[in-house]
């Protein structure tokens, strides 16, 4: 079961939560509930849970600040945040700090389920990465057992070279899945192709090449292509001003996002979102 904590400074807003979602039904618990920053620290560190549910401002620490501490306790831990029209510039800073999903009150009981089975299916995808990922560095140190013996025995073996090039050609995909999937993960932050190399070990040269080979695109390519993305999706889906959305997806300047959005679209932000009204 996905494990729940339910943080806010109004008693009424909690039970509200609680009521809204058949928890069993989509497989979570709620395993606490806290009424201010201090309360929840402490019962994250005892209750250990996947997902925080908070409000962006309460007592003891506001909502940044607690996240901020949690992401020490448990950096995979991930939250949903809760805020009203009036603090939607703190909730832009929120996206920042990993916030997978923010709800503006009042609570609108799709959206919060809807935000929980988004939050859960990238939980799940991300234990399961975790696990490939181990599964796999556990395959490459056999296969590295495997052939060192025929190497020591014949240098001159016939194949073993083509097999270590097949096996270094699995290392770059892993991790180049590793940086695509950081880019996901990153793409409202003020990511370069440095750190996203930096992340999976790789120098910035080798991995701009690498990636441009595996992807068919540039890192600046790429990165762009995910937060036009994400910006159509908001545009769509949320009547958010262009202004906003452009900060939401990493973008500071709207002259800018508004030429990349047409030249990825053909359209402008607002020419888009008229087709979907």
């Amino acid at each position: 079961m996905t494990r729940v904590i339910i943080a806010d400074d109004e008693v009424r807003i909690c039970k509200l939560i609680m009521k809204l979602v058949d928890w069993d039904k989509i497989g979570m618990n709620i395993v606490g509930t806290a009424h201010d920053g201090v309360e929840t620290l402490e019962i994250i560190e005892r209750e250990k849970p996947d997902i925080v549910i908070t409000d962006i401002r309460m007592p003891g620490y506001d909502g940044l600040d607690m996240i901020e501490k949690a992401k020490i306790i448990n950096k995979d831990l991930e939250f949903i945040i809760i805020s009203g029209y009036s603090d939607f510039e703190y909730a832009k800073k929120a996206i920042g700090y990993g916030v997978k999903d923010y709800l503006l009150k009042p609570i609108n009981q799709e959206e919060l389920l809807n935000a929980l089975l988004k939050v859960k299916e990238d939980i799940i995808r991300k234990k399961d990465y975790i696990h490939l990922e181990n599964e796999y560095k556990s395959s490459l140190k056999n296969h590295g057992d495997i052939i060192r013996k025929p190497l020591l025995d014949n240098p001159m073996a016939a194949g073993e070279n083509n097999f270590e090039n097949h096996v270094v050609e699995g290392v770059n995909s892993s991790q180049m899945n590793r940086a695509k999937k950081y880019v996901q993960d990153n793409y409202m932050n003020s990511i370069t192709l440095e750190d996203v190399g930096a992340y999976i070990g790789f120098n910035p040269s080798y991995f701009s090449s690498l990636f441009k080979k595996e992807t068919g695109f540039s890192f600046v390519e790429y990165l762009s292509k995910i937060r036009v993305e994400k910006a159509k999706e908001l545009l769509k889906e949320s009547d958010l001003r262009v202004q906003d959305i452009c900060v939401m997806v990493g973008y500071s300047d709207v002259k800018y996002f508004s030429k990349l959005f047409i030249k990825y679209t053909g359209l402008k932000p607002k020419e888009y979102r008229k087709i979907f009204i």
